[in-house]
Order: C-alpha cells, then sequence, then structure tokens
C-alpha cells in the first residue's frame, strides 16, 4: 500500500538555494543521518532523510547461554518540497517525523514551517473527477462526531456496491458531522484505480498506481483547506 500524506508549508529560501543546504547535508557511511537527494527541479525537490539507528540486541541460545549482538536499521522519510501548494508532500511517511522536521528547521535556521491540512474530502474527490475527467463511484465512507441529539454523538461507515453519497445524504439529512474518510473509484484509460482520501489530506492506493494518478490527486487537494494552527 503505498501512503501520501500532504502538508502546507513556507519556505524563507527559493527552492535551488534549500536543496544546496539539503546537499550539504548528505547522508554518509560515517553519519547517524542525513539527507539523499533524487531529483530537484525549478519549483520542487525529491529526496530522502534517513536515520541510522544502532541497537544491541540479545538472544539465548538452546544452551541458555546469552549472546549480543549490535543491529543496525534505517528509518527513511521520502518527501518531495514544492513553491506552490500543497508544499509538502511525504511518501510512506514513518510513525514520527519528528528528526525529520527537527533536521529540516536546522537546515532552514528555524525560518520555514509546514502544518496539517484539514481538506473537505466530498470537494475533494469532485475535484478528483473534473482533473481526470471520468466519472467516480465513492463506495466506502466514514463519518464521524454526527450530532443525533444534545447528548448522543454517533459514526458510522457506509459501504455499498453502488455510490454512497445519497444513503449518506440520506443518513445525515441536516445533522452536524464530520466526514473524515473516503474511498474512491475510476476507471482510468481502461483500468480500474482505486483510492482513499482523508480529512488531513493524507491518501491510501495500491503499490501500483500510476504515478500521474497521484499527480491528479494532489493537484485536486482543495487550496481553500485550513491548517492546523
Amino acid at each position: 500500500m503505498k501512503r501520501v500524506k500532504w502538508l502546507a508549508g513556507s519556505w524563507p529560501i527559493s527552492v535551488r538555494q534549500l536543496a544546496q543546504k539539503i546537499r550539504a547535508d548528505v547522508l554518509t557511511p560515517e553519519k547517524m543521518s542525513g539527507f539523499l537527494v533524487t531529483r530537484v527541479r525549478e519549483n520542487s525537490i525529491d529526496a530522502r532523510f534517513i536515520e541510522k539507528i544502532i541497537s544491541e540486541e540479545m538472544i539465548t541460545d538452546p544452551f541458555g547461554n546469552e549472546i549480543s549482538f549490535e543491529r543496525t536499521s534505517y528509518i527513511e522519510t521520502a518527501f518531495r518540497f514544492s513553491n506552490e501548494f500543497p508544499e509538502v508532500e511525504l511518501l510512506n511517511p514513518p510513525r514520527s517525523i519528528g528528526p525529520f522536521t527537527s533536521r529540516m528547521l536546522q537546515i532552514c535556521n528555524f525560518e520555514a514551517a509546514w502544518s496539517n491540512l484539514n481538506v473537505d474530502v466530498l470537494e475533494w474527490a469532485d475535484n478528483v473527477q473534473r482533473k481526470i475527467g471520468e466519472p467516480i463511484t465513492i463506495d466506502r465512507a466514514h463519518v464521524r462526531d454526527v450530532v443525533f441529539d444534545d447528548a448522543v454523538n454517533f459514526e458510522a461507515t457506509l459501504t455499498g456496491t453502488k455510490d454512497v453519497r445519497p444513503s449518506m445524504r440520506a443518513l445525515l439529512g441536516a445533522r452536524q458531522h464530520t466526514l473524515d474518510k473516503l474511498n474512491l473509484s475510476a476507471s482510468i484509460a481502461g483500468r480500474n484505480v482505486r483510492v482513499q482520501l482523508s480529512s488531513d489530506a493524507g491518501m491510501q492506493a495500491p503499490n501500483g498506481i500510476p504515478e500521474e494518478i497521484i499527480l491528479a490527486v494532489r493537484q485536486a487537494l482543495p487550496t481553500n483547506s485550513t491548517a492546523d494552527k
């Protein structure tokens, strides 16, 4: 499964100047962390931040003897920085991006910033449909914080073999709610494509999804999405 998350960001310098700073902090075999730049364009940078983790592990052999050994692993944060919205793209991000965030703030003299987005996923899905020029079907949706009355809220997941939007409208009516995830599918160039969109500007899709579909989903992000404070 491929996971992509987009964020709003701002840079104190140009993309090319930022690329130079990232390249100056390149990962080497001797360093515990650093960057590997994949590609630099006029308006974007594709790169990876890699952390080396060295830990000592211990096992007990069949005779009761304890044997310790050193284990090396790597945590990778693949990203794209752009000077156009959304300015930050994370590909299959690890559970925590704290070390990556801290390093980037240091590189930018603590003048860069990025924040999570709150997205209207229905508007996002409609934008995807216009972008790809093909009809979409939303066959799964999750709503939460649905106000039933003054004392009761509920959440629900709607799934179907057809578009669930009419059923969702019938269920929710005018009730206050939050739609936080939906699954959409579309036939593009004879191929059925299925993605999940979430209200935090995240996308999940099968590993084989074409890059042009990811680009279309990125470009379809509503530009009026609000950034978390």
